[in-house]
């Protein structure tokens, strides 16, 4: 919105232009004035006065500084702005209950209806009267020199140096019953405004004054006669942002910790927003933190789940892997709905972020260890990996799938020469030893053939099936599979590592009678081809196709590991 002064400059313009001597565009505005006014000094009051004689004028002429163009509108101009958005998530929070302002636009209003609250608002001497009492409204707005489009503004001195009986007891009342925040008000033109302030005779509560420079005389008085806390140097865009973070922080320390409800709730809250990254973070790092605690006091060796000191691998490592599960579902649920739900991939930095700290968590090895136990300490990775990557592929993000598989990065000490991609390193035969796994107690003697993908579909069942659906969870599971063994055979063209065998490989559920891998036909007719740079007019003998068909011979001709 212009300023008062740009207003001023504005409307000189236009009078030049009605006039016979007309301002040229590098002219002097004021120096205009001077010589072709009406001998008064140049001020928005006056030249409001002689320009617009009435109200209904002054109403038209003054909406086209108020009302944005569809170009101003996509430009964010004459739209609120961080200190309205601030502001109104005050208001929604309870924190603010009562706004004066002195402007006529209608920014606060929209803020505040950007977060579903519609304010009671109070522009004239007969809306005061009909108004419900401040204590029984959510927000109550108070123009006290109206609305640009009302008849009944107050703009010239004459009409600032007094307010009607219902207005002024309102503004009385709530100099005496409410704490104040002043904003870049300078006391100059508002001389009622500035009685009412100097009469204010209770000191419950205190008054902060804001300014963007050094407040003037008038300002300066005021400030002094009711030991204000005064802040110079910092814009309303400044200022209200800020003092909602610092409100927000003292918050989240006087928050008791959130259950695994609270969380998914305040996750869906703040997803819609790109500026809630933050504290999205925070809530996702104290997930992560209570991991790599547990990580961290992990043994090297291998610790019998029954404190005794006979060591039996399935018992052991299953007891492990259940713990590990425990400590890592509420992340897992977490990173899964945000990744399902942020529909406009506002977050999927984030995403990425969560599967790089936990591939870091694990650590690297020192002295005695035990190979396999040691590379568990990946499960919660793994985990959250897998869950993500699931969300994604259900909400038809693949770009978002093809992130989270390539972007995290971890190098073994002991194995690679460099980093490698999540896809890579999470394998699910990498953190989880098959011949290990299928002697699970859990199976009561039932023989897997994909033992470790078994487990991951068991494991993650709970946690996601509310998430992608129970009766799609299945299906969902198997077609994310496929894309992370089509990846690797994609990307990993000397053959250094196979795709992964999995319950997408099921000679009973996979498979048509006409032998064709069903998780392919779904593909090829589902897959996003811009994410994975699969050219729709490329020949059946080309590269895509080709891997494609690659792998499902590899499928059809390969047993599975272990047997």
């Amino acid at each position: 919105m212009p300023t008062g002064y740009d207003v001023i400059k504005l409307l000189i313009r236009q009078a030049a232009a009605a006039s016979t001597h007309p301002l040229g565009d590098n002219d002097d505005a004021e120096a205009w004035w001077a010589e072709h006014g009406d001998g008064k000094e140049l001020g928005y009051s006056n030249l409001l006065e002689q320009l617009a004689p009435n109200p209904a004028a002054r109403s038209a002429l003054l909406s086209e500084f108020f009302e944005p163009t569809d170009e101003e509108r996509e430009d964010n101009r004459k739209v609120p702005g961080p200190a309205h958005a601030a502001i109104a998530q005050l208001v929604q929070k309870g924190l603010v209950r009562v706004i004066i302002t002195t402007n006529f636009d209608r920014l606060l209003e929209q803020a505040l209806a950007a977060v579903g609250i519609v304010p009671q608002v109070v522009d004239s001497e007969t809306s005061v009267q009909g108004m419900k009492p401040l204590v029984h409204s959510a927000c109550t707005i108070v123009k006290i020199h109206g609305d640009y489009k009302s008849l009944e503004q107050r703009n010239t001195l004459a009409e600032l140096s007094s307010y009607g009986e219902s207005l002024q007891q309102l503004i009385d009342q709530v100099f005496d019953e409410y704490g104040l925040i002043i904003n870049g008000w300078s006391g100059e033109w508002d001389k009622a405004l500035v009685e009412s302030l100097k009469g204010r005779r209770s000191r419950r509560y205190p008054i902060f004054w804001t300014a963007y420079s050094k407040l003037r005389e008038t300002a300066q008085e005021l400030a002094q006669r009711h030991d204000a806390i005064v802040l110079e140097g910092v814009s309303a865009d400044d200022f209200f942002p800020d003092l909602l973070s610092r409100l927000e922080s003292l918050e989240t320390l006087a928050s008791p910790p959130l259950t695994e409800a609270m969380a998914i709730a305040r996750l869906k809250k703040l997803l819609p927003y790109r500026e809630k990254h933050i504290e999205l973070r925070d809530m996702l790092e104290d997930e992560i933190t209570t991991i790599e605690n547990l990580l961290a006091a992990r043994s090297q060796v291998i610790v019998p789940a029954d404190g005794s000191e006979e060591i039996d691998g399935p018992r052991d490592f299953e007891a492990e892997c259940m713990r590990l599960l425990a400590v890592s579902q509420t992340l897992i649920k977490l990173v899964a709905t945000g990744v399902m739900l942020d529909r406009d991939k506002l977050h999927t930095d984030l995403w990425v972020w969560v599967v790089g700290q936990l591939l870091r968590a694990r650590g690297q090895v020192s002295g005695q260890h035990h190979e396999h136990w040691v590379n568990l300490g990946h499960y919660p990775a793994l985990l959250v990996f897998r869950a993500a990557a699931m969300a994604a592929v259900a909400a038809r993000h693949e770009d978002v799938f093809l992130r989270i598989c390539r972007e995290p990065k971890w190098k073994d000490q002991y194995v690679h020469e460099e980093p490698l991609p999540a896809y890579i390193i999470l394998d699910t035969y990498a953190v989880l030893d098959a011949s290990v796994v299928r002697e699970f107690p859990r199976w009561k003697g039932a023989k897997y053939l994909y033992a470790p993908s078994a487990l991951l579909e068991k494991d993650l069942l709970d946690p996601l099936q509310a998430i992608v659906g129970a009766q799609e969870y299945w299906e969902e599971f198997r077609r994310t599979e496929y894309r992370l063994g089509l990846l690797v055979s994609l990307e990993d063209p000397r053959g250094w590592h196979e795709p992964s065998q999995g319950m997408y490989w099921s000679r009973d559920t996979s498979w048509t009678r006409e032998g064709e891998l069903i998780w392919e036909r779904e593909f090829r007719a589902n897959a996003d081809r811009q994410a994975w740079v699969w050219d729709s007019s490329e020949p059946t003998n080309g590269r895509f196709n080709d891997t494609i068909n690659g792998m499902t011979l590899k499928i059809k001709s390969q047993k599975p590991w272990g047997y």
